[in-house]
């Protein structure tokens, strides 16, 4: 729904690139952190990519706990 109701408020001719972040084996990775380092860990991973993606007009999604999901304009396209 998130996609649906941002990609509305955006003219539909325009084209945008969806990235997938994913982390393989994070079971493994945060095996060694906290209760607490973990979700802070998580929250500092999507803060870097809105930082990056946000800057330029895109906007993410974490659907799985070790994937974001993030849509950014593509400019200079068509």
């Amino acid at each position: 729904m998130r996609y649906q109701t941002e990609l509305k408020r955006e003219a539909f001719r325009e084209a945008y690139a969806v990235v997938v972040f994913t982390i393989e084996n994070l079971d493994v990775h945060s095996a060694g952190f906290s209760h607490e380092a973990a979700p802070e860990a998580y929250a500092a991973w999507g803060a870097y990519i809105d930082k990056h993606f946000g800057a330029v007009g895109g906007f993410s999604h974490p659907p799985k706990p070790n994937e974001f999901v993030t849509c950014a304009p593509q400019f200079g396209y068509g």
